[in-house]
C-alpha cells in the first residue's frame, strides 16, 4: 500500500481530498491574472492528491501477473510522489519556486514514455492471458479497461498541470518553453484536422505506397449553412492526437479493404457546430465491422494492427500506421477528459463514421477527473461478475425428442 511506502500523516491528510476539477475558462483566466506562487501553491498540493489517487487505485487492480513494464511505470509514479511531497508545507519563495520547477521538468522527463511502457506491458498481461477461457478474458478486460480509461485520464490531467506551470513560470520571466503555444487557445478545427489527414497521407503513401483523398466540409449548425471555418477552445496536442488516431484507422481500413480496387473511395470528413458542441464526422468505406467486431474497438486488449511496436524505447522507432492497440480507447480519454466523447457506427462490409463530440463553451469544458473510493476498489475486488442477460450461445439445446 501507498501509505505504508511513505508511512506518513501527510500522505494520509492528502489522501482525504478529491482531485479539483479545472475548466478552459480557469486556466485562461489564470494565464492573465495568476502569479508563479499562486500556480506553485496550487501545483504543489493538487498534484500529489492526483497522484494518491491512481497509485491506490492501481494497488487495487488484482491482475496475478503484473508485467515488468507495468511495475517499472508504478515505481516512476512512487518516485514522483516522493520527489513532491517536500514543497507541499515549503516555504514560499524565489528559492524553493526554482526548485520546484527543476522537479516538475524532471517529472515531465520521467514519464515521457509511459504510453509506450503501458502498451507493451499491456500486451504482455494479454499474451499471459488463458484466451481459450473467453470468461476469463472477459472479466480481465473489464477491469483493465476501467482502470486504464481512470489513469490515463488522471495522467493527462497531472501532464497539463505540470506544462501549465512551467509554460506560465517560463512566460512571466521572459524565459523560452518547449511549447511555444498555450494549452488552451482557440483554434480552427478545420485546419487541425487537414493537417492531420495530410500527415496520415503521407504516412500512407510511406507505408501502403497508396494515398486515399479527404472531401472536408464546415458546417455552421446556427445558420444551418456551410462555412469556411470553425473555431473553438480547446488543447491543440489533445485534439490532433484525437483526429489523427480516428483518421489513422479509417484510412489504413480503406486501403486494407480496397486493396484490389484501382481507385479508392475518399475520406468524407464533415465538422459541424451547434450551440453546444463541435462535431467531427469521419466516414470511410474500409469494410466496417459486425456488432461483434465493434465491440472489441474500444478495449485495450485488442489490436487491429499486425506489426508489433518498437520495444527499445532508449530508441524508438516511428513505424506508421502500427502501434500499441490503444488508438480509440485513448481517443475516447481525451475526449471524455473535457466532457466530450468519440462514437463510433459501423456497417459490416461498407464502413465506418467516427464522431468526435467535443464542447464549445470554454465555462463547460471541464476536467472528468476519476475518485478513488471503497466504491471502486469493490469493484475490482469482485470475482465473479454476474451477467444480467442471457443469450442462445451461453446454452446447448437438443431439440430431438426423447
Amino acid at each position: 500500500m501507498i501509505l505504508r511506502r511513505f508511512n506518513s500523516t501527510l500522505i494520509k491528510e492528502l489522501s482525504q481530498y478529491k482531485p479539483r476539477p479545472l475548466s478552459a475558462a480557469e486556466y485562461i483566466q489564470f494565464e492573465k491574472t495568476g502569479s508563479i506562487a499562486e500556480s506553485f501553491k496550487f501545483c504543489r498540493h493538487e498534484l500529489p492528491i492526483r497522484l494518491i489517487n491512481i497509485l491506490e487505485e492501481s494497488n487495487a487492480l488484482p491482475i496475478s501477473f503484473v508485467p515488468e513494464k507495468i511495475q517499472e511505470i508504478k515505481d516512476k509514479y512512487n518516485a514522483t510522489l516522493e520527489g513532491l511531497l517536500p514543497f507541499i508545507n515549503a516555504e514560499i519563495n524565489d528559492e524553493n519556486i526554482e526548485k520546484f520547477d527543476l522537479e516538475i521538468n524532471r517529472i515531465i522527463h520521467r514519464h515521457r514514455y509511459v504510453i509506450e511502457k503501458l502498451g507493451i506491458g499491456i500486451a504482455e498481461f494479454r499474451d499471459n492471458l488463458n484466451l481459450n477461457n473467453p470468461k476469463e478474458v472477459t472479466q480481465a478486460e473489464e477491469k483493465i479497461h476501467y482502470f486504464l480509461d481512470r489513469f490515463l485520464i488522471n495522467r493527462t490531467a497531472a501532464k497539463l498541470l505540470c506544462h501549465q506551470h512551467l509554460q506560465h513560470s517560463a512566460a512571466l520571466q521572459n524565459k523560452p518553453y518547449r511549447q511555444s503555444t498555450r494549452c488552451f487557445q482557440t483554434l480552427e478545427i478545420n485546419d487541425i484536422v487537414a493537417t492531420v489527414a495530410k500527415r496520415v497521407q503521407d504516412e500512407c503513401d510511406a507505408y501502403f505506397k497508396r494515398r486515399v483523398e479527404v472531401e472536408l466540409l464546415c458546417w455552421d449548425g446556427e445558420a444551418e449553412a456551410e462555412c469556411e471555418k470553425i473555431e473553438m477552445v480547446y488543447i491543440q496536442v489533445h485534439l490532433e492526437d484525437i483526429v489523427y488516431n480516428i483518421i489513422k484507422n479509417a484510412m489504413r481500413a480503406t486501403i486494407q479493404h480496397n486493396q484490389n480496387q484501382e481507385t479508392l473511395p475518399s475520406l468524407k470528413v464533415l465538422i459541424s457546430k451547434g450551440p453546444n458542441n463541435v462535431t467531427i464526422k469521419v466516414s470511410d468505406r474500409g469494410g466496417g465491422g459486425s456488432v461483434e467486431e465493434q465491440q472489441r474497438w474500444g478495449g485495450y486488449l485488442y489490436s487491429t494492427g499486425v506489426d508489433e511496436p518498437a520495444a527499445n524505447l532508449n530508441n524508438p522507432i516511428t513505424v506508421p500506421m502500427v502501434g500499441y492497440g490503444f488508438g480509440i480507447p485513448m481517443s475516447k480519454v481525451l475526449a471524455r477528459y473535457l466532457g466530450g466523447d468519440v462514437v463510433i457506427r459501423s456497417m459490416e462490409s461498407y464502413g465506418t463514421d467516427a464522431f468526435i463530440h467535443l464542447q464549445t463553451d470554454p465555462n463547460k469544458l471541464f476536467e472528468v477527473l476519476p475518485v478513488y473510493t471503497s466504491k471502486t476498489e469493490s469493484f475490482y475486488k469482485t470475482k465473479n461478475m454476474v451477467n444480467e442477460w442471457v443469450t442462445g450461445k451461453e446454452q446447448k439445446i437438443s431439440f430431438t425428442s426423447k
